[in-house]
């Protein structure tokens, strides 16, 4: 499960535009956190 929602995370950044990235950060902050510290950001 946690897999599946790192690969969406990263591929809605990969690919998304700045509406999606900025949807992600406000509504899911500890995700895209948590996301962000494992790719080293």
């Amino acid at each position: 499960m946690e897999l599946e929602v790192f690969a969406d995370v990263f591929s809605a950044l990969y690919q998304g535009d700045d509406k999606t990235v900025e949807f992600i950060k406000k509504e899911i902050p500890d995700v895209y956190r948590a996301f962000m510290k494992i790719i080293g950001e």
